[in-house]
């Protein structure tokens, strides 16, 4: 591995591997680098949806209250050293060229996978920087994401919704119980109200880890003033204290649950203390590319890489309710392990025109079969080769008063940040 772009192309081969879930991988790794996630303490995030958006929040809150903060996060949009960054710093591209071959025959003795892989070079990065505090988002599950080798300081579990059901399980107690296995002896855990059938498995664990378990409950807890599609301002009435007139800039009811989860868990870290200004300006400053971003005006074009039945209902009822004047149209991808068919009854509900993208990741459903779904819903379809002709044809086509929305995947969204370039 001579440079940047052979060194990818090696950890992307790794894919083929597939997803192996277990930490016997990862362990040996981690030993052949010295343990290096025993030198930094972490916040550990598990979950559905919203794994990416928390772990932003609390990232840029710990750098606003001036540690060194390293974040781990999957997967990227345009580049792979998204993933990995220290005070909003992308990892630099000799930097993973030099760990991964460094690594490269552990690599290859251990049969590792790409997540196996990456994850070790995160976390020696963070240690021979070293950062104060790092924010990790697993990759899929809990109890054997390779991710979890951490010591944290506090556990934090999203919403829980059906995904990956192949590898967690075809209900949500058997997919709340592997996202459960972040939760660690006498650490705390935050989570947000949910079904009482997940709820029950999360408390479950959490008594027997003796890790004291706090539900965040926006009916009592969160007070919202003000929201629209730029952003929401909000009042949080916490046990730990209430904090008035917050604003985040990132859109939908479901993004101020968000930060309301990561301020209780911010809260709750009294070895980083994190005083009102710093949660005030964190959340203030907080962007996360691809969650409700805005992407142009006449049309409004809004870009959200939401990918599950759970995500596309949340973005798409936040629209409706926000800007009911607009009528929706849409261009859409999604990757072959999701539950098409309800994906496709969620969005025939509130969408009136639909081009469905081929071809933009090797995990990506074949367009036809999505397009059939649509139109078995009596909703106008057409396929596109790319995303890029697919956005010439919508963006000339959609009236300036219509929504445009670009929605399905991560692989889709970082596809047309890739491709488009928009002033």
């Amino acid at each position: 591995m001579e440079n940047y772009q052979q060194t990818i192309d090696y950890l992307y081969s790794l894919e083929y591997s597939g997803i192996k879930l277990g930490l016997e991988n990862v362990t040996r790794l981690l030993q052949f680098l010295g343990n290096p996630q025993k030198k930094w303490p972490a916040i550990h995030i598990a979950g559905t949806n919203g794994k990416g958006s928390i772990a932003a929040f609390i990232y840029t809150i710990l750098r606003e209250a001036g540690f060194k903060v390293g974040l781990y996060t999957s997967p990227h949009l345009v580049d792979f050293s998204e993933r990995i960054r220290i005070n909003e710093k992308k990892i630099p591209w000799e930097t993973i060229v030099e760990y991964t071959r460094n690594l490269k025959n552990q690599i290859e003795k251990q049969q590792a996978t790409f997540f196996e892989a990456t994850t070790a070079v995160a976390f020696a990065y963070f240690a021979d920087q070293p950062v104060d505090i790092a924010v990790i988002e697993t990759g899929l599950g809990g109890r054997l994401d390779a991710t979890n080798l951490v010591q944290p300081l506090v556990t934090i579990i999203t919403s829980i919704s059906k995904d990956h059901e192949q590898y967690l399980g075809d209900t949500l107690p058997q997919i709340a119980f592997e996202k459960a296995g972040i939760i660690k002896t006498g650490v705390p855990c935050f989570t947000i109200q949910q079904g009482s059938e997940i709820l029950r498995v999360l408390q479950e664990k959490a008594d027997e880890q003796k890790a004291p378990f706090f539900v965040v409950q926006p009916a009592s807890h969160l007070r919202i003033r003000d929201e629209d599609i730029e952003g929401s301002t909000f009042d949080l009435l916490m046990p730990q204290g209430s904090l008035q007139n917050l604003r985040i800039s990132l859109a939908g009811t479901h993004q101020a649950r968000n930060a309301a989860l990561a301020v209780a868990a911010v809260m709750n870290l009294k070895s980083f203390p994190c005083d009102e200004h710093h949660i005030r300006e964190g959340l203030f400053k907080t962007s996360w590319p691809g969650r409700f971003q805005r992407l142009a005006e006449d049309p409004l074009t809004i870009l959200d890489v939401a990918h599950n039945p759970d995500g596309f209902e949340k973005v798409l009822s936040f629209i409706s309710e926000r800007v009911p004047e607009k009528n929706i149209q849409a261009i859409v991808g999604i990757s072959k392990d999701k539950d098409y068919r309800k994906i496709a009854d969620i969005l025939s509900h509130y969408v009136s025109r639909f081009g469905v993208v081929s071809g933009f990741s090797s995990r990506s459903l074949d367009p036809e079969i999505l397009s059939q779904e649509l139109k078995k819903r009596l909703t106008p379809t057409e396929i596109f080769e790319n995303i890029e002709t697919a956005y010439s044809s919508f963006r000339e086509a959609t009236p300036v008063a219509d929504l445009l929305l670009i929605i399905g995947s991560h692989y889709l969204a970082g596809e047309f940040l890739k491709k488009i370039q928009i002033s």
